[in-house]
């Protein structure tokens, strides 16, 4: 059963960076209004916004043509209270859904990355992969470019967010929108069986201990690296260290 359309407040809070090298800015704002959404887009009611390192490099302003103020965080989760034409018309998402923010936000649909389709990325040239996500075309990510979740709303693109399965809370959901994701890619991106030996390197790391996680459920042998930095510094060579891990 669809759920009813919820009343939503004039105004939210939102942390947000006035001045780069500052502390966020919690802010006033209005709460987008559910009838200005683009068709692609959704209106979710921010649950958990999770702190990356990115967002750090954001507020300090190493990263150029970044516009302020801005919203942070480009992690999040929550439920669905707004949707555009295209997303009720292909009922992708429904009011009440619990979903994982994407971060693309404003795809073109029609470039080569966004047309692409096929079961894994190792066969972009022959036509396959999922590549919508490096579009070259779109507004910004969000929380970098444009307003990010740490705010009470945010307006994500339907088209990179997922919905969250049962099981998994929300809480857990929100960093998986970043860390989670990148390592899973990344593992997929092998193109292995179960049995076989997946090298991670970083494997102590934000993105690390997940790529092991995902690796281990696949059924896949793990042979977990320190950084290349850690091992430069202890004078280790990675290609030995992997030989030794993996017998």
């Amino acid at each position: 059963m669809t759920e009813p359309a919820p009343s939503l407040p004039a105004t939210m809070q939102a942390l947000r960076i006035t001045s780069f090298g500052a502390p966020y800015t919690l802010t006033t704002v209005p709460v987008p209004s559910p009838s200005t959404l683009r068709p692609h887009e959704i209106l979710v009611k921010v649950a958990v916004a999770s702190h990356c390192h990115t967002d750090t490099i954001i507020r300090l302003g190493a990263v150029p043509s970044i516009s302020l103020p801005l919203t942070g965080s480009h992690e999040g989760s929550g439920t669905v209270v707004g949707v555009g034409s295209s997303v009720a018309a292909e009922n992708s998402f429904k009011l009440g859904d619990r979903v994982m923010c994407g971060i693309p936000l404003g795809l073109c649909g029609s470039c080569r990355d966004c047309t692409a389709t096929g079961p894994t990325g190792i066969e972009r040239e022959k036509g396959g992969g999922h590549y919508k996500h490096y579009c070259a075309h779109i507004d910004g990510h969000i929380g970098i470019q444009v307003d990010g979740v740490f705010a009470e709303y945010a307006v994500v693109d339907s088209r990179t967010s997922t919905v969250i399965p049962e099981g998994v809370s929300l809480l857990a959901a929100a960093p998986l929108g970043c860390a989670g994701r990148t390592a899973w890619r990344a593992v997929k991106e092998a193109g292995l069986q179960p049995g076989q030996w997946l090298g991670i390197v970083g494997s102590g790391g934000g993105l690390g201990h997940l790529a092991v996680q995902f690796a281990t459920k696949m059924g896949l042998k793990v042979s977990m690296l320190p950084s290349i930095c850690l091992m430069r510094t202890m004078r280790l060579d990675w290609r030995v260290q992997l030989q030794r891990c993996m017998g």
